[in-house]
């Protein structure tokens, strides 16, 4: 353990929230003050009980939402439980911030001021009194030192409007780091919560932005590379994630030209196997599809819009992937003491799917990792899927 930062994981499976957080705190206590929190939850607890309990137990800045599953580098991937990190350094200083009322947020600013003060006020805690205290209020964000600083989003996975949100905080941010994840609920799709201050939110958002003159990196990890096969999105409503036409063609009958098989074929392997690909100066990101439509059209995981010209992607081994993606970061950073990741719950299927999760829960049990099993993902300025990106401290 570093002097620098001490960093505690813990894990419950007690369905009873208040003696959940019980064993958690047991299990997590420092020898320093905590200055950082994060936990993934699944939606099946009492989020009333488990937010108040969470909010009386620890007294730092905390984060965290509801998930599709729970991971932690010395178990592995789970489900129906709640994965908790303590962190504890006089060099790291974590500022959580709510944005509720998600899509009025969204509708209001719409695009408009990501610099100034009006951003902050549409979120939470913006009265009058405690407006100069605000940590993120423009003012204050230019003396952010920004080399120092990263942030870290939660999302509702549900309210589809992870791209607004994710690009007005990197308007606002600037040059800051970010990562994120899309918070979710199993495998039913129904209600997603991010958790701020003792409660639990739905159609919200939670930003935390951490300054700390520890190293750090941001990174992001897939395990797709790109084909030859060119798709210009040409007809799209990119609010409901829908693609009508591809090449001037339907949408499902182009897909499935292009993969080699037939529309009626266009299962949840087939789609997950063959995504997307975005190239953005240089870096390719993937864009899931979710199904096909009975209309011919196509619906996915994130917002698709007209114009956009994306290739074919094909998939590499994803555990030799995570393996080398994680070494790198490794024999990067001094004394690796923290990852935090949001894992697209795709990834976690398809490892199910070929019999791999053993495989990669053998490579994460090598760090200190903690990671919640997403609708999505955010990385910087972008919404993306199919992709671990993640942010990992030295000491």
């Amino acid at each position: 353990m570093s002097d620098r930062i001490e960093v505690k994981f813990a894990k419950s499976s007690n369905p009873d929230a208040a003696a959940a957080v019980s064993e958690l705190l047991e299990a997590t206590r420092t020898t320093k003050k905590p200055t950082a929190v994060f936990f993934f939850c699944s939606p099946k607890y009492n989020l009333q009980e488990l937010g108040a309990a969470i909010k009386a137990s620890f007294d730092a800045p905390t984060i965290g939402c509801t998930s599709a599953g729970e991971i932690l580098g010395s178990v592995g991937y789970m489900e129906g439980t709640i994965v908790l990190c303590v962190i504890a350094s006089n060099e790291l200083r974590m500022s959580p911030k709510l944005f509720k009322n998600l899509d009025e947020f969204v509708r209001e600013e719409s695009y408009r001021t990501t610099r100034s003060t009006a951003f902050w006020k549409l979120a939470e805690n913006t009265d009058e009194a405690s407006e100069q205290h605000n940590p993120l209020d423009s003012e204050l964000l230019n003396y952010l030192d920004r080399k120092n600083s990263f942030s870290i989003l939660l999302v509702d996975g549900l309210s589809r409007l992870e791209e607004q949100i994710t690009t007005l905080v990197t308007n606002a941010l600037r040059d800051i780091d970010l990562v994120g994840a899309s918070a979710g609920d199993g495998e039913d799709y129904k209600h997603a919560f991010v958790y701020y201050d003792g409660s639990f939110y739905e159609n919200a958002a939670v930003l935390a932005i951490c300054e700390t003159t520890l190293p750090f990196q941001a990174f992001r990890i897939d395990h797709f590379e790109p084909t030859d096969k060119r798709l210009v999105i040409t007809s799209a409503d990119s609010t409901k994630r829908i693609v009508y036409s591809i090449n001037d063609r339907p949408a499902a009958a182009e897909y499935a030209r292009l993969v080699g098989v037939e529309v009626g074929d266009l299962t949840r392997h087939i789609c997950t196997a063959n995504p997307f690909m975005l190239q953005i100066g240089g870096e390719h990101y993937i864009l899931s599809v979710y199904q096909a439509n009975p209309d011919g059209s196509l619906s996915f995981f994130c917002s698709i819009e007209e114009g956009l010209v994306c290739v074919l992607a094909k998939p590499t081994d994803i555990v030799e992937n995570l393996r080398s993606g994680l070494e790198k970061v490794k024999n990067t950073l001094p004394n690796l003491s923290f990852i935090f990741g949001g894992d697209c719950v795709l990834r976690r299927l398809e490892l199910e799917e070929l019999r791999r999760r053993g495989e990669a829960e053998g490579v994460l049990k090598e760090y200190p990792f903690i990671g919640v099993s997403a609708y999505g993902e955010q990385f910087n300025g972008l919404h993306v899927n199919q992709t671990l990106t993640a942010l990992a401290i030295g000491g």
